[in-house]
């Protein structure tokens, strides 16, 4: 009784979590000049005043040179429970 009785609350708690998490999510997109910092390992820095975005370096399709002005284009969320911050792409400063 007692196992019959644990594996129902369990399922109860799963069912009860499964429309809690993520929900319909919106976001607004931004770009914004930023200079590329340091390289570590395989993610590059890129530097906005007071901000620094760490970047998956094959997340940048040309060569960067550190000092170097690019163009960062990223999302913030504005409603909902997802990911807070996504980057869509870097690109070179036209």
């Amino acid at each position: 009784m007692k196992v019959w009785l644990s594996v129902l609350l369990i399922g109860w708690l799963l069912v009860g979590c499964k429309d809690k998490v993520g929900g319909p999510c919106e976001y607004q997109t931004f770009s914004q000049p930023v200079v590329v910092g340091e390289r570590k390992e395989a993610m590059v820095e890129l530097i906005a005043g007071d901000e620094v975005y760490t970047v998956p370096a094959s997340r940048i399709e040309f060569k960067v040179n550190r000092g170097q002005s690019v163009l960062l284009v990223f999302e913030r969320i504005t409603k909902g429970t997802c990911t807070p911050f996504n980057i869509i792409a870097v690109k070179p400063l036209p």
